[in-house]
């Protein structure tokens, strides 16, 4: 099989598109001067809790990262992220983005494979190349199955898709984490040999910067650049902050008891800096807190019937407020 050589990861080719500038490499994609918002699935947003999320990258220079295994040359090149269970979680559906340019690109698909690894000193305790060295594996999800969306995102001529997957659906069952640091990796089965820039499948970047800098792992060196250990993404040439994935399901962080709570109003939902606090005349405000996905607790203030946010990082949290008259929670989303 022929492989590719590269030096320093950044031997590129560049394309530009609509006053966009591409660069590629055996690695992944490079996309500069491209600002993305932010975008939540608004078919499930509802319906679901979001256990973990890291939303797609809004910086200016943004990256995605191959994490393909090429079938009929019985090699990959994978990509891997950590997530927190601050609470035993079960887990229903999976939210991610990533890109695969040409048009006939999932004619290729010979499935989505879902790789959950227990934490080892920082780095995936296994990798999809070494059998049963998973806690969880959810091997070939069809790119047809009723239970996967594929919808395209912004900037879709670069090929660019958002994948919603009905877990609990698909496998029949809720997938139950206890409490502790755990890596997911995201692999697309493609009937090809070797890398095609415009079909192998790349998993786009998030600079939500939780825990442990995302890894790459090319187990057989099909690219001959000595990724045959986990590296950091940022050592192998790009400088990727975290991988876009969201966790929808229930822990018990999102499900603490809430009383008062028809007596307490948080209005709007999603917001940015500041909430409207709306309380009934005889109650008072004894403490506000937030809790963020990762456990962490944040004291807030409130002034003049505003709970005050502008501290707080961009994401998913936990309102915590006590009155005299009992506990309220509720989930917010800091735009």
């Amino acid at each position: 099989m022929k492989h590719f050589y590269l030096a320093v990861c950044l031997m590129l080719c560049s394309a530009i598109v609509n006053a966009q500038e591409t660069q590629n490499s055996i690695l992944g994609k490079h996309t500069k001067n491209n600002v993305i918002p932010s975008k939540t699935n608004d078919n499930n947003e509802e319906e679901e809790n979001i256990v973990w999320e890291q939303q797609l990258s809004t910086a200016e220079n943004t990256f995605s990262i191959s994490s393909s295994h090429f079938n009929l040359g019985e090699w990959g090149m994978y990509a891997a992220d950590d997530f927190e269970i601050i609470e035993e979680a079960e887990i229903n559906a999976l939210f991610f983005h990533g890109s695969q340019a040409a048009e006939d690109g999932e004619e290729y698909i010979n499935g989505i494979n879902l790789y959950f690894y227990a934490d080892d000193e920082g780095k995936p305790a296994g990798n999809p190349s070494e059998e049963e060295s998973a806690i969880l594996e959810v091997i070939g999800i069809p790119i047809d199955s009723e239970f996967l969306t594929v919808e395209p995102g912004i900037d879709a001529f670069l090929g660019n898709k958002e994948y919603h997957i009905d877990l609990e659906g698909y496998l029949g069952e809720k997938i139950v984490l206890s409490e502790g640091i755990y890596w997911l990796s995201i692999v697309f089965d493609l009937e090809l040999e070797d890398v095609d820039f415009d079909i192998r499948w790349l998993w786009s970047d998030s600079n939500t910067e939780n825990l442990n800098k995302p890894m790459v792992i090319d187990p057989t060196d099909g690219i001959q650049a000595g990724l045959t250990d986990w590296t950091l993404i940022e050592d192998a040439g790009f400088p990727m902050t975290d991988m876009a994935f969201t966790l929808y399901g229930e822990t018990d962080v999102l499900s603490i008891p809430s009383y008062e709570s028809n007596k307490v109003k948080l209005y709007p939902n999603p917001t940015t800096d500041f909430l409207n606090l709306s309380l009934e005349t005889d109650m008072e405000i004894l403490n506000i807190t937030a809790v963020d996905l990762a456990g962490k607790t944040y004291p807030l203030n409130a002034n003049n019937d505003k709970v005050d946010l502008s501290k707080l990082s961009t994401g998913t949290y936990v309102l915590k407020i006590q009155t005299n008259k009992g506990l309220k929670t509720q989930k917010i989303i800091k735009k």
